[in-house]
């Protein structure tokens, strides 16, 4: 054989060396994804098999909701039937091409129950070639491409690695159930300046190798018709919307929730007669709950408790006086039927949940969303200005208290210049900080999903990185202390780099520990985080370490000098300004609205909301809480304090029917 035949089998096998290694490494990290994608469909089968049962209440029933196909002039999905049922919305969902649907509906029509639905029925045939993920459209500022948004929610919400969660939206193994698109703006924005419009332009351009992407979304029906009026809408997609409640459905539901059919006689008479204002009145699931959770009774109050008569939603004289009387009582009537309803008491309970549901407005009527309660952002409640110049004040205190220790050591330094000025400079850039109207997003601890062999080798690498920049800060350090002490090199650059060490280290475990993860081990199902406080929390933890290693390093650096407790309170003050003002801020924010808030609001405003939620009153919708349902919230707004409707006289009633 030749020399250059002999190459040529060399560089074959070579490159078939090479393909079977890019062959294997790719079959490698398509395991991974499908894996992933796999813990991924079991942590949202669990969370929202649990967030329905929060929608449908106690002893629920799910009514069979009934739908029917709106035709759109062009652009539309194929293969939509004209009408449809709760029950079979997987297998209609599956006869569309391509497979993107709209679900319109009134308010409380079950818009989201029917998303649910769908969403629980594709997760029951275990197929995760494409997992459905719910999104709130309210915390999504469209100036973010759609798919980084996507990635961003899974992996913050999932615990999924930030390049594994690219990837599954990348390769569109993630179907995507935008709920609240109606929810995205303020009533009183012109079309053009939507968010939602802007929403629907990004999902015209969400495409997949077949054409338009599959794509689910909510919205209430008056709403979607004003954007498609100005041909703004979700392009080849089919809409259904869903149709009121009959009243045998009506009948039906209330059957089976009542435990006293001679107390419900004459509603249910009324109902089968078809009276208009009761009908319109009952005719959502929503409605039908809040009716049931108003009039039967409470499992926690005595057999002597008076029960009120449903016989006196017969007296109003229109559907908008019956919803409005059943509101009224929605909150004591919640409280009275969970056993740890009695936690605070239900006017209280009334005054601080309108409250919040006026701050939702104003931020709404801002530009910024105005459903997801999150615990940072709660801080505009106790007034924008008032909050900043508190915040500003404890600012400056917190400084001078640092400037004070430093003017008390100049006589110990040999050259005090070099000491002074830099506190100083640092004094301004923090109190413009703290005076800022935007908050930066908490971190999060990371410690639970730090399990693995790859996420272990990702903490050492950041913490080895931290003492690196340590060193090097030490050494800094070192230089400064032999100038301003005139002390040996050798004495300074101990305790310089000693010091140097204890902060790079502490900041270094700081940033692994609240990091996105590098990667992340498919071989565990991920846990969907049930308690939004834990955002508040993590941001002052991770806040307060680096404030302590400051504190820590100055005392390891300055104390042989000035004394222990007069270097370590220097150091700590300069600590906390820069762990909560530079390295956090959302926690420390919250603290101060919550003493600007004393007496207005619970002092443990997190541990209300938590219970709230656990009450039914709230919901927990990914890292925050909504209100049981949007007609609650904006009731409560203009009804901020607790109060008896007006009712109408029976003949009154009688007569306008």
């Amino acid at each position: 054989m030749t020399a250059s035949g002999e190459r040529s089998i060399a560089a074959q096998s070579v490159n078939i060396a090479v393909t079977g290694d890019n062959n294997h490494i790719v079959a490698g990290y398509s395991s991974k994804i499908d894996a992933t994608a796999t813990d991924l469909a079991g942590a949202v089968l669990a969370m929202e098999t649990q967030q329905v049962s929060k929608l449908l209440g106690a002893r629920g029933k799910r009514i069979d909701l009934v739908y029917q196909y709106v035709p759109e002039p062009a652009n539309t999905a194929a293969g939509a039937e004209a009408q449809g049922r709760l029950t079979d919305i997987l297998g209609y969902y599956r006869n569309l091409c391509p497979h993107r649907l709209v679900i319109t509906g009134a308010p409380g029509a079950g818009k989201t129950v029917l998303a649910l639905q769908l969403m629980l029925d594709n997760l029951d045939t275990r197929d995760t070639r494409r997992v459905p993920v719910r999104f709130s459209l309210t915390g999504w500022d469209t100036v973010l491409p759609l798919e980084d948004w996507l990635a961003q929610q899974i992996s913050v919400r999932f615990g999924i690695a930030a390049r594994h969660a690219k990837a599954l939206v990348g390769q569109r193994r993630v179907l995507p159930v935008l709920d609240g698109l109606d929810e995205m703006d303020a009533p009183d924005t012109h079309v053009e300046n939507r968010r939602a419009a802007r929403a629907l332009d990004h999902l015209d351009i969400y495409q997949d190798t077949e054409g338009s992407a599959p794509v689910i979304l909510t919205c209430r029906t008056d709403q979607y018709k004003e954007l498609a009026a100005s041909e703004v809408r979700m392009r080849d997609a089919a809409r259904v919307e869903i149709r009121p409640l009959r009243h045998e459905q009506i009948i039906e539901y209330l059957t089976d929730r009542i435990a006293s059919p001679t107390r419900w006689r004459p509603v249910l008479k009324a109902v089968a007669d078809r009276d208009r204002v009761l009908t319109k009145a009952l005719n959502s699931p929503w409605r039908l709950n809040l009716v049931t959770t108003v009039y039967e009774r409470n499992r926690v109050v005595s057999e002597s408790h008076h029960l009120a008569d449903p016989a006196e939603l017969l007296t109003f004289a229109s559907a908008a006086d019956i919803r409005d009387h059943l509101l009224s009582h929605y909150v004591s009537a919640t409280l009275g039927r969970h056993p740890d309803g009695d936690r605070y008491s239900p006017p209280q309970t009334h005054q601080w949940l309108a409250k919040i549901a006026t701050g939702l407005a104003v931020a709404e009527s801002a530009g910024s969303g105005g459903t997801d309660i999150a615990l940072h952002e709660l801080w505009p409640l106790a007034g924008v200005h008032r909050v900043r110049l508190v915040d500003g004040l404890l600012t400056s205190l917190l400084c001078l208290a640092a400037l004070a220790s430093v003017y008390g050591m100049l006589s110990l330094f040999p050259r005090p210049g070099v000491v002074a000025p830099p506190v100083e400079l640092f004094w301004l850039p923090t109190l413009w900080r703290a005076g800022k109207a935007s908050v930066p997003a908490p971190r999060t601890l990371q410690l639970h999903r730090r399990r693995f062999r790859m996420q272990r080798r990702q903490l050492r690498r950041v913490v080895v990185i931290g003492l690196l920049g340590g060193l090097l800060a030490g050494l800094l350090g070192a230089v400064a202390i032999s100038y301003a002490f005139a002390c040996p090199w050798a004495i300074a650059g101990s305790y310089g780099l000693a010091g140097g060490l204890v902060v790079g280290c502490a900041l270094g475990l700081a940033s692994a520990l609240t990091a996105p993860m590098a990667d992340a081990a498919p071989t565990k199902s991920y846990v969907q985080p049930t308690d939004p406080r834990q955002l508040v929390r993590d941001d002052l933890v991770t806040g307060l370490m680096v404030a302590v290693s400051f504190g820590a390093a100055v005392g390891l650096g300055l104390g042989p000098a000035l004394g222990l407790a007069v270097a370590c309170t220097f150091g700590l003050a300069v600590g906390l300004m820069f762990g909560l003002y530079w390295w956090g801020g959302a926690g420390r924010r919250y603290l101060v609205a919550l003493c600007c808030l004393r007496g207005r609001m619970p002092w443990k405003l997190g541990a209300f909301l938590h219970w709230a939620a656990e009450v039914e009153l709230l919901r927990i919708s990914g890292a925050g809480y909504q209100f049981r349902h949007r007609e609650l919230q904006d009731w409560l707004v203009s009804h901020p304090y607790p109060q008896e409707p007006q009712q109408a006289p029976a003949g009154a009633a009688a007569q306008s029917r």
